[in-house]
C-alpha cells in the first residue's frame, strides 16, 4: 500500500514537472547517458531499419510536439515468453567455493544449470562398458549356423485373418494404445506473448518501456501475471501499473526509467574502456541488452550483437 501511494505521488509530480522543465536540446549522451528527442528518433530509425519486428507508432492521445507525428513511440508485438522468471531462477543453483588467501576473503559464486548438470550425469551413465560390445567370434559361429538351417516358407496372411482380428478387438480398450489427453496436455508449452513499446521520457530524458501481455489464447494477462515475467529485483519496485501515455484505455506495466541513464552511461563507459565506441544512433541496441536483465524470459531481442 505504501509503495502504491509513493508511486502515485511520484507520477503526479513527474506529470506536473514535464510541463515546466525544458526539453533537452544539446547532446549529453557521453556525459550523462541521456539522449535528446532528436537522438531518440535517430536511434529508433536505426532499430526499425535493422530489426523489422520493431515499428514506429502514432499517438491515439497525448501527442508530443517534439517528436514527429508518426514516430511518437516504438512497438513490437506478439513477442514469445515461454517461461516464468521463477522457473528460470529455480533452475539455477549457486555454489559458493571457499576462497583462498589471495582473494582477500571474497567467495567466488558459480551458477550451475540443473538441467546441464543432469545431462552431464546422464552422459556419464551412458558410457558403454566392455560387456556391452558383442563377441565377434560367437557372432561368426551364429552366422554359420544360420546359413546351414533351411529357411521355412513365409506364410502369407489372408484378408480373413485381419477381419477376424478386428472383430475380436473392436470393443476392447488397449491401455497401451489409448492416448491420455491429460498426459499430452502436460507436455504442451503454454507460451505467453507480449506487446512491448518504448517511448521517450521527458523527465528522465531516456527511453521508457511499457509491457502488455497475453496468454496462449490471446486473453490479456492480469497485472499480477505480468509481474511473474519480471525479475524479482524489479517487480513492484521499478515495475508499476500505469496508463499508456499514447494508447487509449490501456493499462500497462511500466518499467520505471529513473536509473536507465545511469546504467547506460556505465555500460558506454565500459565499452570505451575496452576500446569499443558506440554511436548515439545505436543507443537502443545497447538499451535492449540492458533491458534483458529486467524481463529475461521475454524473447524480444533480435538486434545485432553488442560486445560488452
Amino acid at each position: 500500500m505504501f509503495d502504491a501511494l509513493k508511486n502515485r505521488a511520484l507520477q503526479t509530480y513527474i506529470s506536473v514537472a514535464e510541463n515546466v522543465i525544458p526539453v533537452l536540446k544539446e547532446s549529453q549522451f557521453e556525459q550523462k547517458g541521456v539522449i535528446t528527442p532528436e537522438e531518440f528518433t535517430k536511434a529508433g530509425d536505426q532499430l526499425v531499419f535493422k530489426c523489422p519486428t520493431w515499428s514506429w507508432h502514432s499517438a491515439e492521445k497525448g501527442k508530443w510536439d517534439h517528436l514527429p507525428a508518426d514516430k511518437q513511440f516504438l512497438i513490437t508485438r506478439q513477442v514469445p515468453c515461454a517461461k516464468r522468471c521463477k522457473e528460470v531462477q529455480e533452475d539455477l543453483r549457486e555454489e559458493q567455493v571457499e576462497a583462498t588467501d589471495d582473494d582477500d576473503g571474497w567467495c567466488q559464486t558459480f551458477s550451475i544449470s540443473k538441467e546441464k548438470e543432469s545431462q552431464d550425469k546422464k552422459a556419464l551413465e551412458d558410457i558403454p562398458s566392455i560387456d556391452d560390445f558383442p563377441n565377434k567370434s560367437s557372432d561368426k559361429k551364429a552366422t554359420l549356423v544360420e546359413k546351414n538351417v533351411p529357411k521355412k516358407e513365409e506364410e502369407i496372411p489372408s484378408l480373413d485373418d485381419f477381419a477376424d482380428f478386428e472383430e475380436e478387438n473392436l470393443d476392447e480398450d488397449d491401455e497401451e494404445v489409448l492416448i491420455n489427453a491429460a498426459d499430452i496436455d502436460q507436455h504442451i508449452v503454454r507460451t505467453r506473448t507480449y506487446d512491448i513499446s518504448i517511448s521517450y521520457d521527458i523527465y528522465y530524458q531516456c527511453p521508457h518501456v511499457w509491457l502488455r501481455g497475453y496468454d496462449e489464447y490471446s486473453n490479456p494477462l492480469t497485472n499480477e501475471q505480468i509481474l511473474e515475467d519480471i525479475s524479482s529485483d524489479h517487480s513492484l519496485k521499478t515495475a508499476t501499473f500505469e496508463n499508456h501515455p499514447f494508447l487509449k484505455n490501456l493499462v500497462c506495466v511500466s518499467i520505471h526509467p529513473c536509473r536507465h541513464s545511469e546504467v547506460m552511461k556505465t555500460l558506454c563507459d565500459r565499452m570505451r574502456d575496452s576500446k569499443k565506441e558506440i554511436r548515439v544512433d545505436q543507443y537502443l541496441f545497447l538499451f535492449l541488452k540492458f533491458l534483458s536483465a529486467i524481463i529475461p524470459t521475454v524473447q524480444y531481442d533480435y538486434t545485432m550483437d553488442v560486445e560488452m
